[in-house]
């Protein structure tokens, strides 16, 4: 596309960039980050089957131990921050994804579906969602 965009400018998104989803979606945090003061490698990303794990911790079914170093690696369920993903999973759990994708993972959790079933992908993924999304392509790269 060629010369990087600058992400502090006001300048208005070429339109290329709007046709292109994860290259969208990583400008527009790498901007936020600048303008905010952070840096975009300080954001966590959920997998889904982190969000498993996870999910069946906050519904106490077990508890989870803390893996790695302490070192950040953008896993948040995985160094010493699993206090916080716990946290941010019960918030979206019960706060933000869709009453009927959440009874879904309730279901699931209680032994009632099983874990191929497209519904339960469909709640993880809405869960994901309300989480901010998969990690965009390109974002941890330093253009």
């Amino acid at each position: 596309m060629g010369e990087p965009l600058d992400v502090e400018s006001d300048a208005i998104i070429p339109y290329p960039l709007l046709e292109d989803h994860d290259a969208y979606r990583t400008f527009c945090l790498k901007r936020a980050a600048a303008r905010k003061g952070y840096d975009v490698t300080d954001l966590a990303w959920y997998s889904t089957e982190t969000l498993a794990e996870l999910v069946e911790a906050v519904l106490g079914a077990f508890t989870p131990t803390p893996q790695g170093d302490g070192r950040g690696n953008n896993d948040p369920a995985e160094g010493w921050n699993v206090q916080a993903a716990l946290a941010d999973v019960q918030r979206a759990l019960y706060k933000l994804m869709s009453p009927e994708h959440r009874a879904v993972l309730m279901l699931h959790h209680s032994g009632y579906l099983e874990a191929s079933d497209e519904s339960l992908q469909a709640a993880y993924t809405d869960l994901q969602g309300c989480l901010g999304g998969r990690r965009p392509k390109g974002l941890l790269d330093r253009s």
